[in-house]
């Protein structure tokens, strides 16, 4: 697979050099960077995306601990770390019909009626047991 991930050369050059390295040069660097070896299965690609990211963090900061809490839930199958905002509006499609349901600031609404849970609206939908966010997408 050919990458067209170009880094942007930092001001001393070091993620525009990332690329003109050895695998076992990344490797070294990658070491240096996150205190292990990487995976022998990533890419010199991958390598060279995950270098350029901790170099772009040291010099301009990084994510906060709250967007890296939502990541690491969305990552393991968990729609926890993502916070659903007031006004939001939920769809799918079940058994050929669509349903809207809107999220509120204690709650959801569903064909205007508040529920206390995702899980009772799919319940309600369906007539069985769901998990709520998995059954509006928003889990595994």
């Amino acid at each position: 697979m050919v990458s067209d991930f170009h880094p942007r050369p930092s001001r001393d050059g070091k993620v525009a050099d990332l690329s003109t390295l050895s695998r076992e040069e990344l490797a070294h660097r990658w070491q240096a960077f996150y205190g292990t070896q990487p995976l022998p299965t990533l890419t010199k690609d991958l390598l060279v995306r995950g270098i350029a990211y901790e170099i772009q963090v040291r010099q301009q900061g990084g994510l906060r601990p709250s967007e890296v809490k939502a990541l690491w839930a969305l990552a393991q199958g968990n729609s926890a770390g993502a916070e659903l905002k007031p006004g939001t509006r939920l769809y799918r499609t079940w058994q050929g019909t669509t349903h809207e349901v809107l999220v509120l600031e204690s709650g959801f609404a569903w064909q205007g009626k508040g529920y206390s849970s995702l899980s009772e609206v799919a319940r309600a939908i369906t007539g069985t047991r769901w998990s709520g966010p998995r059954f509006f997408g928003l889990s595994r």
